[in-house]
């Protein structure tokens, strides 16, 4: 819509711009204002005054000599080609296409009550009402429904399912054998020993005592009490290689051998001895 003020034999538009002022083609002398609407529609118009929105939408047209005259101003785009938005319904979306919104007109449902729940349309996902009135789902993988009595191989390869009354599947829960390819060789879970696939497709692995990994340059009592080990660079124990005393049971006592002398066992497990002078 355009606001203009007519002044004997002139056109002055009024607007944000300042006033464009053009020359009519009558001699009107009519002195006041009006207001006129409508859109161009080739070049041909009507009556000296009519006015105007152009095709572009920003612009402004004046009927002269049977011609519409035009303003040129730059109009500012209203959106960025391809940018999407929701529309206000908050059902249908928009795209921005040369400059203008082109939305979607879909029939939108009546909005939900926040918090309420109902069933997915999969039957297995379910959907709850947010905040602003629609329904968002969870999208888990459904499990395709079976006939009742029917059974299949469990997806571990060593269980079975059988379709129940209400056509969900039921599997029994057995511990698996670990399966491999016949030939096929890996490390033992103890990291030293070695397994090996059998022609029966379960492992088979040897059982040496592993020598437990050490810090190079610690050192422990070798398991015989008496002996030390070391841990050497390549992180493996090497020990001493003594001959230990006899072990004996902690509380009996014995001669010691050079004949006057008595040994007690300690609770380690070793002797003991007296060092008195023999005569």
């Amino acid at each position: 819509m355009s606001k203009l003020s007519f002044l004997r034999g002139t056109w002055i538009m009024l607007g944000a711009l300042g006033a464009l002022t053009l020359a009519c083609s009558s001699n009107d002398s009519s002195v006041g204002a009006g207001t006129t609407t409508g859109a161009v529609h080739g070049d041909a118009c009507g009556e000296p005054g009519d006015v105007a929105t152009s095709s572009d939408g920003c612009n402004t047209c004046f009927c002269q000599d049977g011609k519409w005259a035009c303003t040129k101003i730059a109009c500012d785009a209203a959106c960025i080609d391809g940018e999407q938005q929701p529309a206000g319904d908050g059902c249908n979306s928009c795209t921005c296409e040369n400059g203008q919104w082109a939305c979607t007109l879909m029939g939108c449902g009546e909005p939900c009550q926040a918090d309420t729940t109902k069933p997915a349309p999969d039957g297995c996902n379910t959907c709850s009402c947010t905040d602003d009135g629609t329904w968002a789902c969870t999208e888990m993988a459904c499990v395709p429904d079976c006939v009742p009595g029917t059974s299949a191989p469990a997806p571990d390869g060593c269980n079975t399912c059988i379709c129940m009354d209400d056509g969900q599947w039921g599997c029994t829960k057995m511990g698996c054998v670990d399966t491999c390819v016949p030939g096929a060789t890996k490390v033992a879970d103890d990291g030293c020993n070695t397994c090996f696939c059998g022609e029966d497709g379960t492992w088979a692995c040897t059982e040496m005592a592993c020598v437990e990994e050490c810090v190079p340059g610690t050192s422990s009592p070798a398991p015989d009490g008496c002996n030390t080990c070391t841990c050497t660079d390549d992180g493996s124990w090497a020990c001493t290689e003594m001959a230990c005393p006899d072990q004996c049971t902690p509380g009996s006592t014995k001669l010691a051998e050079d004949g006057c002398n008595t040994c007690s066992c300690m609770e380690d497990g070793t002797w003991a001895c007296t060092e008195m002078a023999c005569l």
